[in-house]
């Protein structure tokens, strides 16, 4: 009796690892796969800067400020994500400056923080939040 509740806990532990590990593929490589337009290393050599795409509906441009030696993953430190194309630059080490090819309002960013991973973020022609 108690070898069986051993081997039926196992199956069901098991059975979790599955789901959870499925799951885990499913959200980072599936679900809304990223289109990588660009990546630009940071002065120092410690940042990586990724702007990417993303398809799921209506089209979203993210810019990802991560750790060089960190694998760029569907949700890691976005910095800022618009309905609106951008391009970046590495001002210097610690702070980056974005433009937007047309200044979007304010109902197309999702997402404009100032400061991520000690790295300050600047807009050119953001508008006033």
């Amino acid at each position: 009796m108690r070898k069986f509740k051993f081997e039926r806990l196992l199956q069901v532990l098991l059975a979790l690892c599955l789901i959870v590990g499925v799951y885990y593929v499913w959200d980072e490589y599936i679900r809304e796969p990223i289109h990588l337009k660009t990546s630009i290393e940071s002065p120092d050599n410690k940042f990586m800067a990724y702007i990417y795409e993303k398809k799921g509906g209506t089209p979203t441009y993210h810019l990802s400020i991560i750790e060089k030696e960190q694998r760029l993953g569907n949700r890691d430190g976005n910095a800022v994500i618009s309905y609106r194309e951008f391009e970046v630059e590495w001002v210097k080490p610690g702070e980056v400056k974005v433009t937007f090819f047309t200044e979007p309002d304010q109902k197309e960013m999702i997402k404009n923080m100032d400061e991520i991973r000690d790295v300050t973020v600047t807009y050119s022609n953001l508008p006033p939040k």
